[in-house]
């Protein structure tokens, strides 16, 4: 009777273990991890902001609004508005958690005129745009096929265009200045098949935060 016991406990576990793994070859044959993926994304507008304040705005207003000159003029700046980053990138999948690629970003800032505070007369005034290409790492940690959660790290090497322009003598005049600003992208989370949304969180040059869309193959 025992032997009988031990003999279909034996079957039923060698048919069970025959049938989960036809469902595990059937479930890798039907879905494959994409090997390739594209998004375009955009970031908020508060970090990107800064940033082209600090690294890359280095047109002053001294010869033309100097305080410390009775004779120069000070000047009433309108607010200068920060538009995004918008960011385009290319992944592709060296192993299930390992992917390299690379992105190409720019930000622009717009607004920003000056005037004389006593004449009301224009005064030259500056706007930067921003146009880089970064190298990319990105490690997924947990891989499904409609979410995939993931971290990475970019270093963007571009250049800042500063525009100068001059509304009375009619004039622009462009600066170039070469800079680098890294994302480090605490968090990501894609949703989707083939086309799929993406947010992220993070501190770079695609703000605290972006959202995108993308497609896999």
């Amino acid at each position: 009777m025992k032997k009988n016991l031990l003999l279909c406990c034996f079957a039923l576990f060698s048919v069970s273990y025959i049938f989960a793994q036809d469902v595990e070859n059937t479930e890798k044959k039907t879905f494959q991890f994409p090997k390739n993926e594209f998004h375009i994304s955009w970031g908020d507008p508060f970090y990107t902001s800064t940033m082209m304040y600090y690294f890359y705005d280095y047109f002053y207003y001294d010869q033309h609004l100097s305080q410390f000159d009775w004779f120069q003029p000070t000047a009433i700046e309108n607010k200068k508005y920060a538009i995004g980053s918008f960011t385009l990138s290319y992944f592709y999948r060296l192993k299930k958690w390992l992917w390299l690629g690379g992105t190409v970003n720019t930000t622009s800032t717009v607004g920003g005129e000056c005037f004389d505070v006593l004449t009301k007369e224009p005064l030259p005034y500056p706007n930067e745009t921003y146009l880089g290409f970064a190298p990319a790492i990105r490690f997924s940690y947990f891989n499904r096929e409609y979410v995939t959660l993931y971290s990475g790290l970019a270093v963007s090497f571009g250049c800042a265009f500063t525009t100068i322009k001059d509304p009375v003598k009619n004039t622009k005049t462009v600066r170039t200045r070469l800079g680098v600003q890294p994302q480090f992208t605490f968090f990501g989370v894609s949703f989707g098949n083939k086309v799929f949304g993406n947010i992220e969180l993070g501190i770079g040059y695609k703000g605290f935060g972006s959202v995108g869309l993308g497609y896999k193959f």
